[in-house]
């Protein structure tokens, strides 16, 4: 008999990265392999052999949690953002990372999307809990429904294969940046970039290499 197994992701739209890359996209190649694995429902007759929580860090999840651990079912706690790091104090992170610690506790295994995030979280519980499974590529750009601006992403991702091409033709080694914009009280994202200002300036390193910024902030 195989294992039931459910996820409950942040969210089950697959234009969200996180949501697709560390639960939608896993789901699709289990399911292709015949493996029982759905979303979870928390309804009283619907039974699962583990249920893991992808970055779901609210109060509603927490007491689910409970539940299932409770009937003995398996909690598998998957985390891919660092609440840990709050240097302003804000309440909105201050709240997550209180659910997130908790959640740690309780979990029966935890997942961290790098090493350095598995160190924060090792800070906590004991790192034979925690389970290091970094993020996959996507070898498929992610559908959306609107076509125009499925096109709009198709033609972007075109330029940029060319261009890239273009500079490989040139003998340069291409190098990508990929991450949220940040800003404003959230001191990460784009701004680590300007840290490395003196670097990407040098003549040695534009002439040699080619760095290709990609964010969720135009403007920036």
């Amino acid at each position: 008999m195989s294992l039931k197994i459910a996820w409950k992701p942040v969210s089950q739209d697959r234009s969200v990265a996180s949501a697709r890359i560390r639960c939608l996209s896993i789901m699709d190649s289990l399911q292709k392999k015949a493996w029982s694995v759905n979303f979870f429902q928390d309804q009283p007759n619907t039974h699962y052999d583990a249920v893991v929580f992808n970055k779901t860090h609210d109060a509603h999840s927490l007491a689910q949690a409970r539940q299932l651990k409770n009937k003995g079912i398996k909690v598998i706690f998957d985390l891919c953002d660092n609440y840990f790091y709050n240097p302003h104090q804000l309440p909105d992170v201050e709240r997550a990372k209180s659910v997130i610690l908790q959640m740690l506790q309780l979990a029966d295994k935890t997942v961290a999307s790098s090493e350095f995030l598995a160190a924060c979280m090792a800070e906590h519980i004991d790192a034979e809990k925690i389970c290091i499974i970094e993020d996959a590529v996507d070898e498929i750009l992610p559908l959306t429904t609107n076509p125009l601006v499925y096109w709009q992403q198709l033609q972007k991702h075109q330029q940029l294969s060319e261009q890239t091409q273009h500079w490989r033709n040139e003998g340069r080694t291409c190098l990508v940046w990929l991450g949220i914009a940040g800003g404003g009280k959230a001191d990460y994202g784009m701004n680590d970039l300007a840290t490395l200002n003196a670097f990407f300036t040098d003549a040695r390193f534009s002439s040699q290499t080619a760095l290709t910024v990609i964010s969720n902030d135009n403007k920036m």
